[in-house]
């Protein structure tokens, strides 16, 4: 009985060291969730997606910082569909957030809603709750010549 024990033991042992060996890959879908979404909230007031210029294949997210329109950008994919970025206004630099294979997306007021499929098929949803938009298109007009 003891030697039974002390074998499974030591098989008990090996498995564990071995288990410790296999590196275990990062979820990269909810990196790059926390990464989007920490970016977007960081040092701003309001955070909102425009409605108007958003379809299936980019969301526009306008950030405003003090009361004015700090910054807006596009939230889409890139080199031939094969990875979701973030890119700024200006077209100046972008954020690679995720390699995939495809991309789609719903935007609603306070709300966006990413369909992935990832480079293996799976599916999957990405939710990013942000800020309602302004009621009054006139203000955020406003806001933005006070920038300028």
């Amino acid at each position: 009985m003891t030697a039974i024990a002390i074998s499974l033991s030591g098989d008990l042992l090996s498995m564990l060291k071995s288990f410790e060996k296999q590196e275990q890959p990062v979820n990269q879908l909810a990196l790059s969730y926390l990464q989007l979404d920490r970016f977007l909230k960081k040092d701003c007031d309001r955070v909102y997606v425009d409605l108007k210029n958003s379809d299936e294949d980019k969301v526009r997210i306008v950030k405003e910082a003090k009361g004015k329109v700090d910054k807006n950008y596009l939230l889409t994919t890139a080199n031939h569909r094969n990875e979701l970025v973030l890119s700024g206004g200006t077209g100046k630099g972008n954020m690679r957030l995720l390699r995939i294979w495809s991309a789609s997306f719903e935007a609603q007021d306070g709300l966006v809603k990413i369909s992935i499929t990832e480079p293996n098929k799976n599916y999957s949803k990405l939710y990013l709750k942000l800020d309602k938009a302004p009621k009054d298109d006139e203000q955020v007009k406003s806001k933005e010549e006070t920038k300028d």
